[in-house]
């Protein structure tokens, strides 16, 4: 197991929890996908999310670093129109 963010490395997570945050700003909890312990981070770290082939964003970590079962990241939430 990995025990800090300090190299990059592939991980393998689910979304566990979408919440409104604020009017158009969602926050998801992060979960690793067989319930492992994830790596230590610090304030200030980041994680690229691989959505698809095509479409990598980078997101900064929030929440309680000491929570070895999740990583918490906030977004602006975007509207489709067509």
């Amino acid at each position: 197991m990995r025990t800090d963010l300090s190299e990059e490395f592939d991980m393998h997570l689910v979304v566990a929890t979408r919440e409104e945050a604020a009017d158009g700003v969602i926050v998801l909890t992060l979960r690793d996908c067989a319930g492992g312990q994830l790596p230590r981070w610090q304030p200030g770290a980041h994680v690229d999310l691989i959505l698809s082939p095509e479409f990598t964003r980078q997101y900064s970590l929030c929440g309680n670093p000491g929570d070895a079962h999740t990583y918490r990241v906030g977004r602006r939430e975007f509207v489709f129109a067509r």
